[in-house]
């Protein structure tokens, strides 16, 4: 897993497993390494205003980095599966992450509660959830979809299940304005879902 900061500076990407190196994009010096996981890291993502660092691992954590000096500010703990994939709101205040047992939690980034747990019936995700999106718009809604095929996109208000007219398996990246979802999957096709 790669990535980089919102403003195109720093590159973050695995040395290791378990270690996340954060990179001068321009130079592609090291300015500092992350560690702390147990298990493999399986995202890595910055809040938008590219101050804080996320990473979620196998080891069913979340951590959140500081990315002015590299350290760890909190761990969020919860999901009870290996973590898979995650997306940051877009105002940085809510990170949700997708579980190996099927369920999506989201946590308030700042006092590290639990805001929601997603699909915790059982009935909304027959696998892995490997794909998250929040609404780029407002952040009021997140896309999630399961290894399985199964798509559902969920009120942040409420965290009731909303529209399921999407499929995939993929990744999922929301217009700015809120109202199309793009989705891309193993088949090499991106995508373009209407919500209007």
């Amino acid at each position: 897993s790669s990535s980089f900061s919102p403003d195109g500076k720093s590159l973050f990407y695995l040395p290791t497993r378990t270690t996340v190196a954060v990179l001068s994009a321009s130079t592609r010096s090291e300015k500092f390494l992350l560690a702390g996981h147990t298990d493999s890291i399986m995202w890595i993502g910055a809040s938008s205003d590219g101050k804080l660092l996320a990473t979620s691992s196998w080891d069913q954590t979340v951590k959140i980095w500081d990315l002015q000096d590299g350290s760890l500010l909190k761990t969020l703990r919860g999901t009870r599966g290996q973590n898979w994939s995650g997306s940051w709101s877009p105002d940085g205040k809510l990170i949700a992450v997708g579980s190996g047992d099927g369920t999506v939690r989201v946590w308030d980034v700042l006092s590290g509660d639990t805001v929601h747990v997603l699909g915790e019936s059982g009935d909304m995700f027959s696998d892995w959830v490997r794909g998250l999106a929040f609404d780029a718009a407002d952040g009021h809604s997140l896309v999630a979809s399961s290894r399985g095929g199964t798509v559902r996109i969920f009120d942040m208000g409420s965290g009731e299940k909303g529209s399921d007219r999407i499929c995939g398996s993929g990744m999922f990246l929301f217009a700015k304005n809120g109202r199309r979802v793009y989705s891309g999957d193993t088949d090499g096709v991106v995508r373009v879902w209407d919500l209007d």
